[in-house]
């Protein structure tokens, strides 16, 4: 921005980061997926995130690289569940799941 002699605040650019990290995720989990194997799990697992403890699920395949991945504050034995419906549908591996 220093090049075009543009001044912009921080705040402006914090703003656009969150308006269009939504789109840009979205574009690129659809034109970039990995092809996932026929063997896969849920791995559940507490992390230290800027000194809060979260609860991180993971899907991973036979190889241990990540699939997909959520974060939750609390531990909520229905939230493994509810990660590995989404996670079927948005592989498409399941149509039959409500």
């Amino acid at each position: 921005m220093l090049k075009r002699v543009i001044c912009i605040d921080h705040s402006t650019i914090n703003r656009w980061a969150i308006r269009y990290s939504q789109l840009l995720e979205a574009k690129f989990r659809n034109k970039f997926k990995r092809k996932v194997g026929i063997s896969w799990r849920v791995d559940e697992t507490y992390i230290r995130i800027k000194g809060i403890w979260h609860y991180l699920y993971r899907a991973v395949d036979k190889t241990e690289d990540t699939i997909d991945f959520m974060l939750s504050k609390k531990r909520v034995p229905l939230r493994k569940f509810l990660f590995l419906k989404y996670f079927l549908k948005s592989k498409a591996l399941c149509s039959d799941l409500k």
